[in-house]
């Protein structure tokens, strides 16, 4: 009887001890993250730094490995926040900056703490604030190896990150200067190195904000003239908004001599009035430039005091410089010559294509070559394609859908230039001329004053152009309409434009293009010509640039 007493008691307590441990793992097998770097203070640009976390139990006795995964938990950031006072409320640290070279820790048997994962994490410049919190909230994503592991239910590390301030960059096509600010942008200028020649590598920029110029105190980047600040600034999609010069600049304009490469940027209710030898909203002038993909909106140019070599809803003047796929909407308006919407005056080798512009572009008193997209090109082999102007045109001398005057400054005696005016459209709702004498620089539907043998093709006209010369002047030296809108052939060397009359001594090549068709859109016309729909969206009555 004692015997089995003691059998009974022995099996009781072998019974007991297994109850217990299976109590006791339960009640210790409890985990939450920790980490070696509690927070980041200062965390700079050319900065990576690498974070260890890990798993912790308060007791062990597990008697299998286990493996334990971490993870981020950006839903957890309104918990960090509500506790913060709001000069410490955080952001989550970008995903795109953090790479888990290890998200898995192990934890054997009898320890209490798991080896580590490790996160790296990178500064950009571009995407992360200066002196601003940013939080990282490491989880445990989940235990392998023991059903009786658990994790705890405060299972959440933040790893608080406090930015340095902003960098702004070197200036090199890596590491461009970064643009946040009106300040950032006044400083364009100082931040330039003068080039040393037209092959000098440009310093870089790039904006990352949209920025309101309200009530600053503005001047032209580059307002030294040619070669000296050559420049390739990245808009990066954003606004430059409310900027406002009326200076004495010589270079009266957002950024002066645009020498380099400008691309990706909108400038919105701009206003440019001052004088100069030329002067534009975006640039007075461009040389050795590529200007592409600005948009101008809802913007003001008066150039009345300005000389007479150029005024331009763009660019004032343009030597040696590409520009394409730009949009201006602007109201662009001067007493002297040579007016566009895009450009006012074009020399050496330069060209405007996939362009478009709306508006008024309007001459006061006198005026001449005035046209919607280049008001007058009086050199060689300068290019204007696949444009579309939708702006009035009103002016006293040589007005034009889309250019004023695409000759040397002299009459048909001036040949073989290899001007080129191709694929354009001149949706132009009116183009007047109010003080046009016979033989002196004639006005027209595309071109007001040509060569006779630039090449002239495929160009077009709204049939319902109002185009008129001269309206209520009552003068015999100048006759009310006495030329009308007439469709033209194209026109290259081997077959030289026909304007009627003897033009031994005249400046009177005018150049119409032809009529569309009676209700075809200006898109259509697009499409039947040709033009890119890569670059152009023509699903509208009339073309807009795609983005």
């Amino acid at each position: 009887m004692k015997r089995i007493s003691l059998i009974f008691a022995a099996v009781a307590a072998i019974a007991l001890t297994s109850c217990t441990k299976e109590v006791k793992e339960d009640l210790t097998s409890y985990y939450r993250v920790y980490a070696d770097t509690p927070e980041i203070q200062g965390f700079a640009e050319e900065t990576t730094q690498t974070i260890s976390v890990y798993a912790r139990t308060a007791d062990a006795g597990l008697n299998v490995p286990l493996t334990i995964k971490f993870a981020v938990d950006e839903s957890l950031l309104d918990l960090y926040n509500a506790s913060k006072d709001e000069s410490e409320k955080a952001k989550i640290f970008p995903s795109s900056l953090m790479t888990w070279t290890n998200d898995t820790g192990s934890i054997r048997e009898m320890y209490r703490i798991s080896s580590k994962a490790t996160i790296k994490i990178e500064h950009n410049a571009e995407i992360l604030e200066g002196e601003t919190w940013y939080v990282i909230p490491v989880v445990i994503s989940s235990i392998e190896g023991s059903s009786l592991a658990h994790i705890a239910e405060d299972n959440v590390k933040f790893i608080p990150i406090k930015t340095a301030k902003a960098g702004v960059g070197s200036g090199t096509a890596d590491k461009p200067y970064l643009i946040r600010t009106p300040e950032d942008f006044c400083a364009v200028t100082s931040m330039t190195l003068p080039a040393a020649s037209i092959d000098a590598v440009p310093t870089y920029f790039k904006l990352l904000e949209d920025i309101d110029m309200t009530g600053v105190d503005w001047k032209p980047v580059n307002d030294a003239g040619d070669c000296n600040l050559k420049i390739d600034f990245n808009g990066n999609g954003h606004t430059i908004s409310n900027i406002r010069y009326s200076g004495a600049s010589s270079y009266p304009s957002i950024f002066g001599v645009a020498f380099g490469e400008f691309y990706d940027l909108t400038i919105d209710n701009a206003s440019i009035a001052t004088g100069g030898p030329a002067a534009g909203i975006f640039a007075a002038e461009g040389y050795y430039a590529k200007i592409h993909g600005i948009t101008v909106t809802n913007s003001v140019l008066d150039g009345t005091n300005c000389g007479n070599t150029g005024v331009g809803g763009l660019v004032g003047k343009m030597t040696y410089t590409e520009i394409y796929a730009c949009s201006v909407d602007a109201e662009v308006s001067s007493p002297k010559n040579y007016v566009g919407g895009i450009c006012g005056w074009m020399k050496s080798e330069s060209s405007i294509h996939d362009c478009i512009t709306s508006g008024k572009v309007t001459g006061i008193g006198g005026a001449q070559r005035f046209a919607g997209i280049l008001g007058g090109n009086i050199g060689k082999a300068g290019i204007v394609s696949n444009c579309i102007s939708t702006a009035e045109i009103e002016t006293g001398i040589c007005a034009a859908g889309i250019v004023g005057h695409m000759n040397e400054d002299a009459s048909s005696a001036k040949s073989k230039l290899g001007n080129q005016v191709i694929g354009c459209i001149a949706w132009n709702p009116r183009v007047v001329a109010n003080k046009c004498r016979v033989n002196q620089y004639s006005s027209g539907g595309v071109v007001g004053y040509t060569a006779p043998d630039n090449i002239l093709k495929n160009n077009w006209r709204r049939t319902d152009m109002v185009f008129t010369q001269n309206v209520g002047m009552d003068d015999p030296q100048y006759p009310v309409n006495y030329t009308v809108l007439e469709d033209q052939e194209d026109a290259d060397e081997e077959h030289p434009l026909d304007v009627p009359g003897d033009h031994s001594t005249s400046h009177e090549f005018y150049y119409h293009g032809k009529a569309a068709a009676a209700g075809e859109t200006a898109s259509q016309v697009a499409r039947r010509i040709g033009w890119d729909e890569t670059i152009w969206d023509l699903s509208g009555d009339v073309p807009a640039l795609k983005k």
